[in-house]
């Protein structure tokens, strides 16, 4: 917005005016299309994830004794397969 006029309208009722912005040149952009990211859960890919957990072995989760490099290490071999299970899909949305 660079093409506008601002003035003071003095109304007299009390010790602070208002003020009126004109805005001289207005672009007005057609509305996008607007798009949302899914993930796609079914019997499919759901029994995809319980295979995928199913082969996915403990053993480096309890290779160490610090609660938190066991959790991590979990999360990451958790968050693995359920991305590769359950990727992201864009989705456009129909304007009503």
């Amino acid at each position: 917005m660079e093409n506008y006029s601002i003035c003071p309208i003095i109304n007299g009722l009390s010790d602070r005016d208002a003020q009126s912005i004109t805005l001289h040149s207005f672009n007005l952009r057609p509305p996008t299309k607007k798009s949302m990211l899914i993930r796609k859960i079914n019997e499919h890919t759901i029994n995809d994830f319980l295979i995928k957990l199913s082969y996915e072995t403990l053993e480096a989760i309890f290779s160490t004794d610090d609660v938190n490099k066991m959790f991590n290490s979990f999360l990451d071999s958790y968050l693995k397969i359920f991305y590769s299970s359950f990727p992201l899909r864009r989705v456009h949305i129909a304007n009503k």
